[in-house]
């Protein structure tokens, strides 16, 4: 099986991994497992979708710790890092007849 890497080293194909900055520079990390999901399967892709945004609220938590509850939302944080990673899951989704699995590596909004 042929494994395609989206900006992601040495990360297991099989897995998402979100991440961000906190405030301390830590590097900050989900990894989203999908190996147990068949991405040619409409159910599976939304599966894929809801952990990737879980995934998302969580660095999100991290990287407003601290901060008003408010201000992860007012921040836009969720969004922003969701819509950076729309292509990467499409690509995965694409790829999913061939067998093929990429990793996906979620970016923090800019700000971070």
């Amino acid at each position: 099986m042929a494994v395609a890497m989206v900006t992601a080293p040495a990360l297991l194909a099989q897995d998402t991994v979100v991440e961000g900055k906190a405030q301390r520079s830590d590097v900050v990390e989900q990894r989203v497992g999908y190996s147990d999901l068949d991405l040619t399967n409409h159910q599976n892709q939304l599966i894929l979708v809801s952990r990737v945004k879980k995934a998302v609220n969580k660095v999100c938590d991290i990287l407003y710790s601290g901060h008003s509850p408010l201000m992860k939302f007012e921040s836009g944080c969720m969004q922003t890092v969701y819509r950076n990673t729309k292509p990467q899951i499409a690509l995965a989704i694409a790829n999913a007849d061939s067998g093929t699995r990429v990793a996906i590596r979620i970016s923090p909004p800019r700000s971070h």
